[in-house]
């Protein structure tokens, strides 16, 4: 007997040799690699002592292979209740694999978790700015779990900026309602805009852009709230300040130009709702007089504030289109040549019956009068007047922006005019830029319909100072020079 247990414990002690030896092998494999780690490497003691750690686990795991290890597990969650994030660190537990019960914040043996390392400290570890705290909670759980799972968080929604070039009919939901470009009484730079729910029901503006074509004027409205039907919105350039004791529903930067702007307004799917083309020039307000830049009422056209300052989040003047209001025609002075014939009945047509290049008050004192010898008022809205030079080259003279919601009353004239240089006592329906102007010599004036269509050319060699060309026969292009302008306008002044 006593035989057998010696030699089946010379067994036992052969067979624990066997790890022993293998252990003693790596050893002197790993030491190798250590030297000529450091030789090939420098003093090094960097990679020392990774190879002393590597060396240290792999005896662990030779002479006590019944140790695990523990895995870790961080767990992203919403704590609903709380209204925050709390992120759950789960260290493995005991060798069966069952999860183990969320350990006290007090217990020692738990883990606290720093930035991304994972240390023996206190259960609950607190991460905080200056102005919040975090919870991390550490709990134990099976070494299956797994690696580190983290939920990423749901993209955001980012505002992609409308196309201005996009074209189509604008549904007018909102107006761009008032623009006072000329600034106000105390300073060229309080510029201000003002905007109208146009639509018959309260819209949300979150989303909505309003720019301009040089890209100087970009504003994108975060709002929350509505805006009711029938409101005015307020838009004050850079601070509170450009309107006095009126609070701004929103500051923007940008500035508009004096000569004229291109906005445009889109709602958050960039549909086109509504704009101002007047690139070429601004259709009414008077930087002069600060009067500003008004929405007919009842219409989409434009006209100059009664009042200095306009109407900030006040309603605009009421002013009735001239269509609404049809006077007798006329008497024709007796200085000017009477129509040959009675007007034709036609619709859709304007003539060009008066011009005047210049006058001894200066080259500016200009005007293009036009008739409307049908029957029925003319819409000229679209329409446009351009000027050609003695080369054939045509340019703007009144572009179709300033002709919006404009209506020659039937059998009535129109008065345009440079508005810096013309100061009749008529006053004009419609001004052009001062900076541009007619010759005295060798020019041509175009009309275009709402199509793009020519509707008339008049061309002349000379018209000289203080002379107009005026129209002699309503069937045909006969002009002659008259020493005595009269221009008349809508209202039959």
């Amino acid at each position: 007997m006593e035989q057998a247990v010696n030699e089946e414990s010379g067994l036992r002690r052969g067979a624990a040799g066997v790890p022993f030896l293998i252990a003693v092998g790596i050893t002197l494999a790993l030491g190798a690699g250590v030297v000529f780690g450091r030789a090939s490497m420098g003093q090094d003691g960097n990679i020392f002592g990774q190879t002393a750690s590597l060396v240290s686990q792999t005896l662990g795991d030779i002479f006590y292979p019944e140790k695990e290890v523990p895995d870790f597990e961080i767990d992203l969650r919403e704590e609903a209740s709380a209204g925050q994030d709390v992120l759950e660190t789960s260290l493995a537990g005991d060798s069966s694999g069952s999860k183990g019960a969320e350990t006290s914040s007090k217990d020692p043996a738990a883990g606290r978790v720093t930035g991304n390392v994972l240390q023996p400290a206190a259960a609950r570890a607190t991460l905080s700015d200056a102005s919040a705290t975090t919870d991390i909670a550490v709990a134990s759980s099976s070494p299956s779990a797994g690696a580190a799972r983290a939920v990423a968080p749901a993209p955001q929604n980012i505002p992609v900026a409308c196309d201005f070039a996009a074209g189509g009919t604008p549904n007018h939901a909102v107006l761009i309602n008032e623009i006072a470009w000329m600034g106000t009484q105390t300073s060229a730079s309080d510029e201000w805009m003002e905007l109208k729910n146009n639509s018959g029901e309260d819209l949300a503006l979150a989303g909505w852009q309003l720019m301009d074509a040089d890209g100087d004027i970009k504003i994108s409205f975060d709002e929350t709230g509505l805006f009711p039907r029938g409101g005015l919105y307020l838009l004050e350039r850079t601070d509170d300040g450009s309107v006095p004791n009126v609070p701004a529903d929103k500051i923007y930067s940008g500035s508009l130009s004096n000569s004229g702007a291109w906005l445009k307004l889109f709602d958050n799917h960039c549909a086109f709702i509504d704009e101002i083309a007047a690139a070429d020039g601004w259709p009414a307000g008077d930087r002069a007089a600060r009067l500003t830049l008004e929405r007919d009422v009842r219409s989409f056209g434009w006209h100059s504030s009664a009042i200095a300052g306009g109407t900030p989040k006040s309603p605009n003047d009421d002013r009735i289109p001239a269509v609404a209001f049809v006077p007798p025609p006329a008497p024709v002075p007796a200085s000017a040549p009477p129509p040959q014939e009675p007007p034709p009945a036609s619709s859709g047509r304007a003539l060009i019956s008066e011009i005047m290049a210049g006058s001894d008050a200066g080259a500016s004192y200009e005007f293009v009068e036009l008739y409307n010898p049908g029957s029925g008022p003319l819409d000229l809205t679209g329409w446009s007047v351009k000027k050609k030079s003695s080369t054939g080259a045509e340019s703007s003279l009144v572009v179709a922006s300033r002709f919006e919601g404009k209506v020659i009353p039937a059998q009535h004239y129109f008065l345009l005019a440079n508005e810096g240089g013309y100061t009749g006592a008529v006053l004009p329906d419609v001004v052009w830029p001062s900076s541009y102007s007619l010759a005295y010599t060798n020019n041509a004036v175009l009309l275009y319909d709402a199509q793009g269509a020519v509707v008339e050319e008049v061309n002349w060699a000379e018209i000289p100072r203080n002379q107009s060309y005026t129209r002699g026969s309503w069937s045909e292009s006969q002009f002659s020079l008259t020493a005595n302008p009269t221009p008349e306008n809508a209202s039959g002044n």
